[in-house]
């Protein structure tokens, strides 16, 4: 827009029309988006500020998620739970194959079994599975027994 059109009859002096032209420039080249009015359009918990971000540039899932549980306070919970998804190189793959854990409750893991038949074989490893599992769970995680149930095919084993 030029400076007829803002001020006409007025000329602008050399020295604004530089500063006009330098403060254009030092103005963010990439549109950023105005704070979320919609609630419906807000993540829910964080401060409508969290959620401006330059537009055109995605954000991964995974940073939302780290974003959301940092300002939750959960990221520290979570991480005392990755324990879970070491359950494979815990118990050994075959192991794995026909079963996971699905739920802490009270001190007792509750391992999920693709049949009665693992859910027998596994009650006799039970020391060796809890003995390996107290070495890599975090201290504010309590595990003093192991309980197994049969899932079937839920687990997606054979």
């Amino acid at each position: 827009m030029s400076n007829e059109k803002k001020n006409p009859g007025k000329e602008v002096s050399p020295a604004m029309a530089a500063l006009q032209y330098r403060r254009a420039l030092s103005k963010p080249r990439v549109p950023v988006r105005e704070v979320v009015r919609d609630p419906n359009d807000c993540v829910p918990g964080l401060p409508r500020k969290a959620v401006m971000r330059p537009v055109g540039k995605p954000i991964a899932a995974e940073d939302v998620l780290k974003t959301v549980l940092a300002y939750r306070g959960l990221d520290k919970k979570l991480a005392e739970y990755q324990w879970v998804t070491k359950w494979a190189e815990l118990v050994g793959k075959g192991i794995a194959a026909h079963s996971s854990p699905v739920g802490l409750r009270n001190g007792v893991l509750t391992v999920g079994v693709t049949s009665s038949t693992w859910a027998q074989e596994l009650q006799f490893r039970k020391s060796v599975i809890l003995k390996r599992l107290r070495s890599v769970v975090s201290e504010a995680v309590v595990i003093n027994d192991v309980r197994f149930v049969v899932a079937g095919s839920r687990l997606g084993g054979k």
